[in-house]
């Protein structure tokens, strides 16, 4: 359309230099372009349409100069990569006329039906409620402003609409309105908020946000209406103070319609307060009405046009996850809540700058940059390389529309994707193509993608978008548009958003010189702190994509942390720091034997040996060794039982020079030949009882010993034909761990990586040789490492515990009593076996000092329980790659409520680092990958190059990759939250296993569960626990009960759907849970309950075959139009969608049920709605069955035919 003469701005843009005018389009964010030698135009997402259609119109009557000038400039050597490409056309496609008055009811917006259904899913929540708190200094005139008001109404009548069904809109008439009026002197409102504030402070301000606050709060019947309020209070006793209260319900506005009220309610206020009544009329007559828009909207869907529109989004959303979760600091509620907080957000004008350049090299928008920082700090905080953000648009992409209020706005779902051969330039360039296109198919609605997507429906989670990003520049779009009224002074009160519909929304606006915004969010779900960090990361990433020096580095390596957290990364990862002590163990334990001669060191069944002793024995075993030909630096393997030999014999070995190879007694022969070749060991030392089976093992000695003596059953060859180990020299132990192929993996670990650990926690736990320690766990496992080293190298009494002990806790309680045991070291399913046993706290040993826990996650349910004792408690991690401990926390009180107890810092010389996929520190509060570097580090594992590739890297510093999940807290301090191999998909979702089971822990009765993915083809979850219920029939322990305690805090898809009960969960040899032996253990109970879906027994008829199932049947088939549904089908996977839904609430309601929306929305199928029903104990009305059968048939008659045309 030609210019109006008073667009005095855009008529001088239609006569400017055609370069001059490409200064002015660009200085707008307007890009124009050539692409493939034709015309065109890339915009801000953000433009006001008004703006943009004008320039649009400019830009047409000028083509042909642009045309040519765009053509020189390609001419002129220029190459195609320095073209800008096309970002965006807006569409503009089909006219929107208007329709008789006398027309039937108009039908809802699409975007208006989705609201229509979540006030009914929320029984008319106050979620959408979009309140203004104004302050009007100076003589107002009330009767103005109410006339002005209804003036308002009658130019745009959506503001007095209601929605009795989504079907259609009706409206109110203006004569009913009438602006609510309350005169309150400063001394009522003085006493009112003295009233109502504990500390008693007279303040008008905080009085008048209460109020707003309140009005706000208050919900809209949107059935019956009005959907819009307005209250005027006199808040002096001159009538020179007011305060305006505005509230609507986002049904019928959205931000662009509040700006544009605003500014039509300044321009009626002053013509009323004039006294010229007809002055209003002199507005810009509206061509069309909202009724016209939603029926053209509903016309573009018979038409065909926007279902075109729907090809393009299914390829550009095809495989895009529907699931994007920043960790929450507190549980989800399994039914989502709307508490809204809001942190600020500014961006420098020298960031800005530089964003604005950065962008201009890329040819894109300030706003798809922006949106580009967003998506790498959700991949920052979520781990996901593939995600969804929202995206609102003004949707007002026809002149006709720019001065019309009503719910026009569209969410568009922006991809973002991060691939492994990124750098920021092509991260860049993908999301400007992707944005380019979103915006040329804008006028799909939202809603229509969802229904196609069909994302998995869970009450505690928005569908497909949770997260949403704005950048708004129109001045009306600011958090507080101006309102003007004639001779006062308008000060808008600051209310602070009381509600969010989804987890987070970042809205931004921008000025010249710089942007503010928000970042509004679930309070439910994270802290303050939290969202300050997520700002503060956001920032940190947008000064790096701004940074040249980056250009060319992939996406996932930009730096995203704070200076404070740089700061305290140097302070609890230092540098390593040598120690003074000597660098062998052998050398270390003669100090002690030296000093201490004549001290106990070792106990085992009523024998004892002194250090002396040790000394003596350890010397005759390594003399005899060298005598039979052991070489220095070679490895000998050790198959002894638990005794005295055993640690006689490891002695032995270092002091000939060599590494220990331990062989467990229970292993099976074809392990411990693997482990012989693999090591390389020469020897072996065994007893009587395995001395044949070692025999036959590809060995060139085996050693016998027993009863202070020794012999050797094979002899080595001569020094020439005895092949070279291949062992790093000074290697001190060489332990085998379980592999993911079944093939054990030996790591070797170094005496000074032994000394380092041992001298770190010598100070820490006070170590002294006045200690008595246990050895619990076999030595083929690296805990027995700490056991017995840290044991004699501190002089201390080392305790063998027997096997009678290990596996019965009520003779380990006696032993460590008897023993006088002072050190306990324990995993935690071992003290949760010795707690069980401990009835009373009397029984509790008193003369330990300290327990320590390590080798398996340690739950703050078995953590307060140990903490009773009043006892240090600590909890031990690390890696057998990382000898033995890497980390240390001392478990305090508020550790206990936690789902993960920490697993602290970095012990000496040990550092520890948080890493994303590509080594790069994530912030703190973000899940990432632990990497551990320092001393401790294996140099790998043996003869295994492809597992070394994969977990020892080497890029600058040696690294070791464990594949635990963890996450700082805001000191640093190290939280475990699982393997990586434990998270799961569920229906489609993630679900990490430790939170189910932490879960489960909390629940009465219950003292130990796992949680496992079955292997069977539904995939459920199987919990298995063991309990103190006096039954496993016991109601207790029923399936409902453990289900509904879990409801209170997983949403469905986490709740198991099968429980066994065991006397006991089956441990390995090292004392940690067997998951392995837990799907066919002998003693495992099967909890009555309802079968997964599709088992055997969940046919279509498994819901009873009463009144109520009937009733189900007939409203589905009704909804759904389908006669051949499953008792155990999903009503969404079926076909439903939200509004078929109300049908079916609408017939069992009218049947006599109090049920609620929601509750349909959390119970999916027929037998589980049935079975819902039943408990509620109503009686159907007589006749229901008929009179659902008659709806049914009429509805028939009634609907359009299923597909494109349903919400």
């Amino acid at each position: 359309m030609p210019l109006e003469p008073a667009d005095t701005h855009f008529s001088e843009l239609c006569s400017l230099p055609v370069q001059d005018l490409l200064k002015q389009l660009s200085d707008l964010d307007i890009c124009v372009a050539l692409n493939q030698d034709k015309l065109s135009v890339s915009a801000a997402e953000n433009l006001e349409p008004k703006i943009l259609n004008r320039c649009v119109d400019v830009i047409r009557a000028r083509k042909p100069e642009l045309l040519e000038h765009l053509r020189a400039l390609s001419r002129s050597n220029r190459t195609e990569k320095d073209q800008p490409a096309a970002d965006r056309f807006i569409p503009r496609s089909n006219f929107i006329s208007s329709t008789p008055e006398s027309a039937s009811p108009a039908p809802l917006s699409f975007g208006q039906r989705r609201l229509w259904f979540l006030n009914e899913l929320e029984d008319g929540g106050n979620e959408y409620n979009m309140p203004a708190a104004l302050l009007i200094d100076g003589p107002l005139d009330p009767k103005a402003l109410s006339e002005a008001i209804k003036a308002l109404i009658d130019r745009h009548p959506i503001l007095y609409s209601y929605y009795p069904t989504p079907e259609q809109i009706r409206y109110q008439s203006s004569d009913n309105f009438e602006l609510a009026y309350s005169d309150m002197s400063l001394t009522d409102i003085e006493d009112k908020y003295a009233q109502n504030n504990a500390t008693g402070v007279k303040d008008k301000t905080a009085w008048i946000k209460d109020l707003a606050r309140t009005e706000a709060n208050t919900p809209f019947n949107l059935k019956t209406g009005p959907v819009f309020r307005a209250r005027l209070y006199k808040t002096d006793s001159v009538g020179q103070q007011h305060t305006l209260l505005l509230t609507l319900h986002h049904i019928i506005t959205d931000g662009w319609s509040i700006g544009l009220m605003v500014r039509e309610l300044s321009d009626l206020y002053s013509q009323y307060e004039s006294g010229d009544a007809h002055e209003h009329e002199k507005l810009t007559p509206l061509a069309i009405t909202y009724d016209d828009y939603t029926r053209w909207q509903h016309g573009q869907y018979r038409d065909h046009i926007l279902p075109k529109q729907f090809e393009w989004w299914r390829a550009a959303l095809a495989g895009a996850p529907t699931r994007v979760e920043i960790p929450p600091d507190f549980q989800r509620p399994p039914v989502q809540t709307y508490q809204a907080a809001v942190e600020r957000i500014i961006i420098s004008s020298t960031d800005l700058q530089r964003l604005k350049h950065r962008a201009a090299q890329h040819h894109m928008t300030l706003y798809m940059l922006l949106m580009a920082g967003f998506g790498l700090l959700l991949n920052r905080y979520t781990g996901q390389k593939d995600l969804l953000i929202g995206s609102p648009i003004a949707n007002r992409n026809h002149t006709e529309l720019e001065g019309m209020l009503g719910y026009f706005v569209n969410t568009l779902p922006i991809r973002i994707q991060i691939q492994p051969q990124d750098t920021v330039s092509s991260y860049l360039e993908r999301i400007r193509t992707f944005c380019t296109g979103a915006f040329e198919h804008q006028e799909l609605p939202f809603e229509k993608l969802v229904e196609h997507f069909k994302p998995k429906r869970d009450l505690s989670f928005n569908p497909l978008i949770q997260t949403v990003f704005s950048l708004n520049n129109a001045p009306d779009h600011s958090p507080h548009p101006e309102l003007k009224l004639k001779g006062l002074n308008v000060t808008p009160v600051d209310l602070d958003r009381q509600s969010v519909t989804g987890d987070l929304e970042v809205q931004l606006w921008q000025s010249k010189d710089s942007i503010d915004g928000q970042f509004v969010y679930n309070r439910a779900l994270y802290k303050p702190e939290t969202i300050r960090n997520l700002i503060e990361h956001y920032q940190q990433l947008l000064r790096a994509i701004g940074d040249d020096r980056y250009s060319q580095s992939h996406p996932l390596s930009l730096p995203a942390l704070t200076q404070q957290e740089r700061d305290i990364l140097k302070q609890i990862n230092p540098a390593p720091t040598p120690h003074a002590s000597p660098k062998r163990l052998e050398q270390r334990l003669s100090e002690q034997i030296k000093q201490h001669p004549d001290h106990i060191a070792l106990r085992f069944q009523g024998q004892s040996l002194t250090y002396g002793e040790l000394e003596t024995r350890s010397d005759q075993l390594s003399g005899y060794l060298q005598s039979i030909g052991v070489r220095e630096q070679g490895t000998i393997a050790v198959l002894l039982p638990k005794g005295i030999d055993q640690i006689v014999t490891l002695v032995a070995i270092l002091k000939c020079r060599c590494a220990y190879v331990p062989l467990d007694y229970a292993y099976p022969a074809e392990r411990i030949a693997m482990i012989i070749e693999d090591s390389d060991a020469q020897t072996i030392i065994t007893d009587s009882h395995c001395s044949a089976q070692s025999a036959s093992l590809p060995v060139r000695s085996v050693v016998i010993v027993g009863n202070n003596d020794f012999s050797s059953i094979k002899q080595l060859p001569d020094e020439q034909d005895n092949p070279r180990c291949t062992i790093e020299p000074n290697t001190a132990y060489c332990i085998f761990t379980s592999g993911s192929t079944g093939k054990p993996k030996g790591v070797p670990i170094q005496h000074h990586q032994v000394m380092n650990l041992i001298s770190g926690l010598q100070k820490t736990l006070r170590l002294t040789h006045d200690d008595i320690w246990t050895v619990y766990h076999s030595y083929s496992f690296d805990y027995s490492v700490w056991e017995i080293w840290g044991c004699l190298l501190t002089g201390g009494t080392l305790v063998i515990v027997d096997d009678e002990a290990r596996y019965n806790p009520a003779r380990l309680h006696e032993l460590v009593k008897q023993e006088g045991v002072t050190l306990l070291n324990l995993t935690p399913s071992v003290w949760q076996k010795l707690i069980e046993h401990l009835t009373h706290e009397n029984q509790f040993p008193f003369q330990l000092r300290a327990i320590c826990c390590g080798g398996e996650a340690l739950t703050g349910k078995l953590a307060s329980q140990l903490q009773r004792f009043n006892l240090p408690v600590y909890n031990f991690y690390g890696p057998t790659e990382a000898t033995v401990w890497s980390s240390l926390h001392c478990v305090q009180p508020v550790d206990c409520e936690k789902p993960h107890i920490p697993v602290g810092y970095a012990l000496s010389n040990y550092q520890l680092h948080v890493f994303n996929d590509h080594m790069t520190e994530v912030p703190f509060g973000i899940v990432g990958e632990l990497y551990i570097s320092g001393t401790g580090i294996s140099k790998g594992y043996l003869k295994r190059p492809d597992l070394n590739a994969k977990h020892f890297i080497s890029s600058g510093d040696a690294y070791y990759r464990t594949g635990d999940l963890v996450k700082r807290d805001e000191q640093g301090n190290i939280h475990f939250l699982g393997r990586a191999d434990f998270q799961v998909k569920i229906r489609g979702f993630r679900v990490e296993l430790s939170e189910i089971e932490d879960r489960l822990n909390r629940i009465e009765h219950v003292t130990q569960a796992v949680v496992s993915k079955s292997d069977t083809a539904t995939k459920h979850l199987v919990a298995y626990l063991t309990t103190t219920a006096p039954s496993p029939e016991s109601a207790s322990l029923s399936v409902d009960y453990l289900k509904n305690a879990l409801r209170k805090n997983l949403p469905e898809y986490m709740i198991p759907a099968q429980y066994f009960t065991l006397p006991a969960l089956p441990l390995n040899s090292n004392g940690k849970v067997d998951r392995k032996a837990l799907a066919n253990h002998p003693e495992a109970v099967l909890l009555a309950g309802i079968a997964p879906k599709n088992s055997a027994s969940n046919q279509k008829h498994a819901a009873p075959l009463n009144a109520t199932v009937t009733i189900l049947e007939q409203a589905w088939f009704a909804a759904l139009q389908r006669d051949d549904i499953q008792h155990d089908e999903n009503f969404f996977d079926a076909g439903g969608h939200s509004l078929l839904l109300v049908d079916i609430h609408r017939d069992i309601t009218q049947a006599g049920y109090e049920i609620k929306l929601m509750d349909l929305f959390r119970y999916t199928t027929i037998s589980q709605q049935a079975s819902f029903l039943d408990q509620l104990s109503l009686t159907p009305l007589s006749g229901l069955a008929d009179r659902v059968k008659q709806q049914k048939q009429a509805r028939s008659r009634q609907r359009r035919p299923r597909g494109m045309n349903q919400v």
